[in-house]
């Protein structure tokens, strides 16, 4: 049994769940954008602009994070490491946000927070983890896991009882949950490290982080089209991608004037 582990080791459940957030993900984006093709960000605002002026470099940058998240979600190589999945989703769900949260001012706004729960979970929990780096041997609690743990958990402070290192063994445990990554920065935790107690971080549904970030993103899509003008600023003609229909006739006019080329 892994010491910085899930309860239970037995992650039968994790295969379901990310296919089901892939699905998720997969369709909000379609019905934010459309669906995803290799033109794709070609079409993105083509509804307020007019794409035959150019290239629209936002469209495209959103679609290739767009479609960074969708191969993180597709991809079976973390069934067996939940806990990693969670934090690698962390890190491109903030990075996306934050995109998303600049581009408010590119468009002329003012900057836009991120959603609250991603901006929360990924500062301290996958990057800035001083308050975990300190405790011994965290237990995560996955609420797509295993739903009757978490809810005995979910009031959080020390709780007597709880069998989540051996399996067999009743300990106090003591509940790292989302208002105890809100309220610590780590030093306030440094009595509690060595007490005799198990510490456990509470995972909340995987779904949340998906939602919100696809809530962000609707709004700051339907933001974006009511600004043509300003969005107009980041067209180019000459950044048009090479599709391969284009590479066949850039190809045949070569062989037309007797040019070899390597495809190669």
């Amino acid at each position: 049994m892994r010491h910085n582990s899930c309860w239970f080791d037995d992650l039968k459940w994790f295969e379901k769940t990310r296919e089901q957030l892939s699905g998720r993900w997969n369709q909000g984006c379609t019905n934010i954008v459309g669906r995803v093709e290799e033109d794709t960000c070609c079409q993105l605002f083509s509804d307020v602009v007019d794409m035959n002026d150019g290239h629209i470099s936002i469209a495209c940058s959103l679609i290739e994070e767009q479609e960074q998240i969708a191969e993180l979600l597709s991809h079976s190589g973390f069934d067996n490491n939940p806990i990693l999945f969670f934090k690698l989703l962390l890190f491109l769900l903030d990075e996306f946000t934050e995109r998303i949260s600049k581009g408010y001012i590119l468009l002329g706004d003012k900057q836009v927070k991120q959603p609250k729960l991603i901006s929360l979970w990924a500062n301290k929990y996958a990057k800035h983890r001083l308050a975990l780096f300190i405790q011994h041997h965290v237990r995560h609690v996955f609420y797509d896991g295993d739903q009757i743990i978490y809810q005995a958990l979910s009031g959080g402070g020390e709780i007597n009882g709880m069998c989540l290192r051996s399996g067999y063994l009743p300990e106090t445990v003591f509940v790292l949950d989302h208002k105890w990554l809100e309220n610590n920065t780590g030093h306030s935790e440094i009595n509690l490290t060595n007490k005799e107690m198990v510490p456990v971080i509470l995972i909340p549904p995987l779904q949340s982080f998906i939602d919100e970030t696809l809530d962000y993103y609707r709004n700051f899509i339907d933001f974006a089209k009511q600004r043509p003008e300003e969005l107009k600023r980041f067209q180019s003609n000459f950044h048009w991608p090479i599709t391969p229909e284009i590479e066949e006739e850039i190809l045949k006019l070569y062989a037309k004037h007797g040019v070899i080329v390597d495809e190669h």
